[in-house]
C-alpha cells in the first residue's frame, strides 16, 4: 500500500506531531521523557510528604483552640466561627470575592427568606469556593419556644440571619481549606480538647443537654463589652430582647454566646 505523505510539526509544549493528509495524527514520544514509572513515585511521596503537612497542620490547629470554640451537635465536634476566625491569621488565610444575596419565598406558613454568603478562600498557593446560608426560619433565631411556632417575620432579627450565614460560610472555608473536616471526639481529645465541657445540642430530644457559660466566658464577655463601650443596659437590652434572657449567667454555650458577642462587637464605638 502506498504510503501517505506527512509532515512534522510541534505543539504549543513542543511535542512533535506527524499530521498524515488523511487528517489522522500520530504523537511521537521522546527518548528523553521521564519514564512513568518514575513519574509515579514522584507523585506518591509528594502526596505522602502533603499527607504529613496536613497532620501537622491540623494538630496547631487544634492547640491554638479553646474548647468554647468547640460545639457537640448530635455527638460529633462542631467547629464554631469563633474558632476558625482564630485560624485564618494564624495560617495566613484570606477571603476574596464576598458576595451576598438575599432571596424572598413564601410557604404555608407565610414570608421567609434566605441569606446567602459565598467567598474564596486561599492558602499557600491553594483556593475553594465556600457558601454559607442561614433562613429566617432557623430556629434558633426565630423559634418561639413559648407559643411553639415560628416567631412573626417582624420580630426576626434580620442582621442575625446576615451573619449567621456568613459564619457559615467562614466555617465551611476555613475547614475545607485546612482539611478539618469530619472530626472525630478521639483525635480532639487526644490533643487535649476537653468534650465535657463543649456546649452540647442533641435536636429533636427533650433532654438535650445545653451548658450555660462559664464564669471565665461572663468575663470575656463584659471585657469585650468594656472595651467596645456598649453599656450593660444595652448588652442586657439585646439579650431580652432576641435571646429571652435576662442575665449574663442564663446565656448559654456555643450558638448563643456566639451571637451576643458578635453582636456586641458591631456596636463598637
Amino acid at each position: 500500500m502506498e504510503k501517505s505523505e506527512s509532515t512534522v510539526k510541534k505543539d504549543d509544549n513542543g511535542t512533535e506531531v506527524v499530521a498524515t493528509q488523511q487528517n489522522t495524527t500520530e504523537i511521537v514520544e521522546h527518548a528523553e521523557h521521564i519514564p512513568q514509572e518514575f513519574d509515579l513515585d514522584k507523585v506518591v511521596r509528594l502526596a505522602e510528604a502533603q499527607v504529613k503537612a496536613l497532620s501537622k497542620v491540623f494538630e496547631i490547629a487544634i492547640k491554638r483552640l479553646e474548647t468554647t470554640d468547640w460545639c457537640d451537635q448530635q455527638g460529633k465536634p462542631y467547629l464554631m466561627a469563633s474558632g476558625c476566625e482564630k485560624l485564618m491569621p494564624l495560617f495566613g488565610i484570606s477571603i476574596l470575592n464576598i458576595k451576598s444575596r438575599k432571596e424572598k419565598d413564601k410557604d404555608e406558613k407565610g414570608d421567609y427568606y434566605i441569606y446567602y454568603y459565598s467567598g474564596t478562600f486561599q492558602w499557600k498557593g491553594n483556593a475553594i469556593e465556600s457558601m454559607g446560608a442561614c433562613s429566617s426560619r432557623d430556629k434558633f433565631f426565630a423559634w418561639d419556644k413559648y407559643n411553639k411556632d415560628f416567631k412573626p417575620l417582624h420580630d426576626v432579627d434580620e442582621t442575625n440571619i446576615a451573619k449567621a450565614s456568613y459564619s457559615n460560610m467562614v466555617v465551611r472555608g476555613v475547614t475545607g481549606l485546612l482539611g478539618i473536616r469530619n472530626l472525630n471526639w478521639d483525635k480532639l481529645i487526644a490533643l487535649g480538647v476537653d468534650r465535657d465541657k463543649c456546649a452540647k445540642v442533641e435536636y429533636g430530644k427533650k433532654n438535650s443537654t445545653v451548658r450555660n457559660i462559664s464564669d471565665a466566658q461572663k468575663k470575656r464577655l463584659f471585657a469585650i463589652s468594656s472595651s467596645c463601650k456598649v453599656s450593660n443596659d444595652d448588652v442586657k437590652k439585646y439579650m431580652k430582647e432576641t435571646h429571652k434572657i435576662e442575665s449574663s449567667k442564663d446565656i448559654t454555650m456555643g450558638k448563643q454566646y456566639e451571637d451576643i458577642i458578635t453582636w456586641i462587637e458591631s456596636q463598637k464605638k
